[in-house]
């Protein structure tokens, strides 16, 4: 257990310290949580920026 994940993280859309290293990989990472029977995050936010992105995640989620 972690206290949770931080998927506004832009390593997710594949960039690196500012330079896009691979296509955007979120929706592979959340098809492999739920294959592995993860049914519920806690996503980290650390400003109000973030806090609406992980809003816009919960809300594109069909899951």
């Amino acid at each position: 257990m972690d206290v949770g994940i931080n998927l506004t993280d832009p390593m997710f859309r594949g960039v690196y310290r500012g330079t896009r290293h691979h296509a955007d990989d979120l929706a592979q990472v959340m098809r492999r949580t739920r294959n592995a029977g993860v049914d519920r995050l806690v996503v980290t936010a650390g400003n109000l920026k973030m806090c609406r992105q992980v809003l816009d995640l919960a809300r594109d989620d069909d899951g």
